[in-house]
């Protein structure tokens, strides 16, 4: 180890003087204990370790009330309180018939589950297998092809007590409309 001096200036003549060191072993060994202190909070903070979370004001709690756990499948689960009053949905506008008009047409054909909110869901079905041409024909060398949407809805299942029910949220596909496709050509498979 390089020997640090330091010169010092008195009145009659110059002297070098060794210097301290700046870290000694008592430092250094208060240095390690410090650092691995810190390194065992990051590790503890990272994995979640027994921090409770802060007190917050009931009244400043905006979170939904309810219970959680987790499903038979080991996913994360919250049940909450629900209403649902049909006097307080919005008055659905009617929406303008606009498959007729599609060069690949389609109507709908609504389905019915008591078991879903809401219960009637409106499934489009495309009325031809080609598009139509600019004169009103069938054009087989265009396909026509559903447009599908994912849409949430709640499923109904009888709670624990008798006449109780808990809603699940779940997502269901449906087809909103049809459209005109190039047709998909597969090559053939040469064995």
């Amino acid at each position: 180890m390089q020997q640090q001096w330091q010169v010092q200036h008195n009145s009659c003549c110059r002297t070098m003087v060794k210097k301290p060191p700046l870290f000694n072993a008592q430092h250094m060994k208060v240095f390690r204990a410090a650092f691995v202190l810190g390194v065992l909070v990051l590790l503890v903070g990272v994995d979640g370790g027994s921090v409770k979370p802060a007190h917050r004001n009931r009244k400043q709690d905006k979170r939904p009330k309810g219970t959680s756990g987790r499903s038979s499948s080991g996913e994360r689960v919250m049940s909450v309180k629900l209403l649902l009053d049909p006097n307080l949905m919005p008055a659905s506008s009617q929406v303008p018939l606009i498959g007729n008009n599609s060069l690949s047409p389609w109507s709908y054909k609504y389905t019915y589950d008591d078991s879903l909110f809401p219960p009637h869901i409106a499934q489009a079905e495309c009325l031809r297998t080609g598009c139509l041409g600019s004169d009103g024909q069938e054009d087989m060398g265009l396909e026509s092809k559903p447009i599908y949407h994912q849409v949430l809805v709640l499923r109904r299942i009888s709670g624990k007590k008798r006449k109780k029910y808990i809603f699940r949220l779940e997502s269901k596909t449906i087809k909103v409309g049809c459209t005109c496709v190039l047709p998909s050509v597969m090559p053939p498979h040469w064995v």
